[in-house]
């Protein structure tokens, strides 16, 4: 056998298998480093989704808590109440009211205004206040409101259509108060 008499001198093949472990270990660090740097671009794009993701969640929590609000609104069930709500109505918040008023509008509206505004408020108001009634014309935003969901769901002269409407609805409610009042005076 041969004697070595530095640490660095070798036999040739021990020099050969050196140098392929050395180009092997740098292949592998090279692969490493590689990796490395996928990882770190795969989770700066994670990071980005989830930012993106946030901001979406926080967004549809915001509309969900302000849907559920708008329907907490309806329907009004006092003049008081309707005066409140006039006042909140703003151009930021409008659209939201309009569309919810449209969904709960559908069909016939002596139908479904009281969806909107309760049995009650419809016997206090008309909409040029005579009679001794509240002018639905007063309360300007909550009536625009009404106006533009009732014209976005087709009506040609949304006016006339609430005014029937609100006929309609006191018609019904005193010929029921009057049905009541007769079969109360037949049992005394």
């Amino acid at each position: 056998m041969p004697q070595y008499s530095d640490e660095t001198s070798c036999c040739p093949g021990c020099s050969s298998l050196k140098e392929n472990i050395e180009q092997q270990f740098k292949e592998m660090n090279n692969t490493i480093q590689k990796l490395q740097e996928t990882i770190v671009n795969q989770n700066d794009i994670i990071m980005k989704s989830l930012a993106e993701q946030k901001v979406l969640t926080e967004r549809v929590l915001h509309q969900e808590v302000t849907n559920n609000n708008v329907r907490a609104v309806f329907p009004i069930k006092s003049v008081n109440d309707l005066h409140d709500f006039n006042t909140i109505i703003s151009e930021d918040n409008r659209d939201l009211y309009v569309n919810r008023m449209k969904a709960l509008l559908k069909g016939r509206l002596a139908k479904t205004l009281t969806d909107v505004i309760s049995q009650s408020v419809c016997i206090e108001v008309n909409l040029d206040g005579v009679h001794g009634k509240k002018r639905l014309k007063d309360f300007k935003a909550f009536y625009q409101t009404l106006m533009d969901a009732c014209r976005s769901l087709g009506f040609e002269d949304s006016e006339k259509e609430i005014r029937n409407a609100l006929k309609i609805i006191k018609k019904r409610h005193f010929h029921a108060e009057c049905l009541k009042n007769k079969k109360n005076k037949t049992q005394n």
